[in-house]
């Protein structure tokens, strides 16, 4: 095993900085970066926006809200719908639209329950009927 303060491999290669003491340069030190007004070269990921958002921070905001939009287009769509099904409600909010249509969901079930109370039993396929001649 290496002593502590030597490079793994035994030799005195040429590192930036000591092991032991990082503070002690060996070798080059390397050059300072010019200072320019560019932003850093990097990855896309990295780089950020105005906003101080990076730039897959702003894609991801922009695919969700563009989701959001098509969802609300989607939902208004569906209420225009029952806007023209539910006989006076073209000035109703969206949450009396909705119990509007639950009112009239519970009437249609209500009359159909009794439309098939008094009518008589319709035969089924099963039943069969048989005619003789005499």
């Amino acid at each position: 095993m290496a002593p502590p303060c030597q490079s793994p491999q035994g030799g005195n290669e040429l590192m930036a900085y000591d092991a032991c003491d990082p503070t002690v340069s060996r070798g080059p030190a390397p050059l300072p970066r010019q200072a320019s007004s560019a932003p850093p070269a990097g990855p896309p990921e990295l780089s950020t926006t105005g906003s101080g958002r990076t730039a897959t921070e702003a894609r991801a905001l922009k695919v969700h809200s563009e989701a959001e939009r098509r969802r609300r287009v989607r939902i208004n769509a569906h209420l225009t719908t029952l806007r023209r099904m539910i006989p006076d409600t073209n000035q109703m909010d969206k949450a009396a639209l909705l119990a509007r249509v639950v009112d009239q969901v519970r009437h249609v079930k209500r009359r159909a329950t009794e439309a098939a109370q008094l009518t008589p039993a319709v035969p089924s396929e099963t039943d069969e009927v048989s005619i003789e001649f005499c």
